[in-house]
């Protein structure tokens, strides 16, 4: 019975992270918050819900790029000044996840982090909501966005971390290291 849970709030997980198109139209910076949360927590139901990793990679790498041109769209929707640099961060993180698709080779995030995510948050809050700014502010939005996504990237995707407490549900259901294969 618990399994099944699991497997409902990671469906419902996943289906709220695809329709959020129509909540960034509406409300931007919140629906970031809620789509980031959702996606750093799903691995935790995912894990419970007995699904393989393999498999749970693949639909979150595809969630995770749907998700980052929901952040393109925004940008184009509302016509933000430097949308070429949404655009140039969604093609990076583009060709990674087509590499990755096609080796299964998780460094390729590291090489082609997702800089949109982080990005998104701090011009939002930086240039769209004070609606002044400087170029040195731009580039302390690229710079702070590109250090804490290789730092992510490394961490998720080169050294394998695992959250302490999926560790210890890994460990206690004998699972190995990156969960159910």
């Amino acid at each position: 019975m618990k399994k099944k849970i699991y497997v409902l709030i990671y469906l419902v997980i996943q289906l709220i992270r695809i329709s959020s198109i129509i909540f960034f139209l509406i409300q931007p910076f919140f629906t970031w918050v809620v789509v980031t949360f959702l996606d750093y927590i799903d691995y935790h139901f995912n894990l419970r819900s007995g699904m393989k990793y393999s498999k749970y990679q693949k639909i979150d790498k595809s969630l995770d790029f749907l998700n980052q041109f929901y952040l393109l769209i925004t940008a184009l929707f509302f016509g933000w000044e430097h949308v070429y640099i949404f655009i140039i961060m969604f093609i990076i993180r583009s060709v990674g996840d087509l590499l990755y698709f096609k080796t299964e080779n998780e460094k390729y995030f590291f090489y082609f982090p997702n800089l949109l995510e982080p990005f998104f948050a701090l011009y939002y809050l930086f240039v769209v909501m004070p609606e002044s700014y400087n170029v040195l502010t731009l580039i302390l939005i690229i710079l702070l966005s590109l250090v804490y996504k290789l730092i992510h990237e490394y961490i998720i995707h080169i050294k394998l971390w695992i959250d302490p407490i999926s560790k210890s549900y890994m460990k206690e259901n004998k699972l190995t290291e990156r969960g159910v294969f």
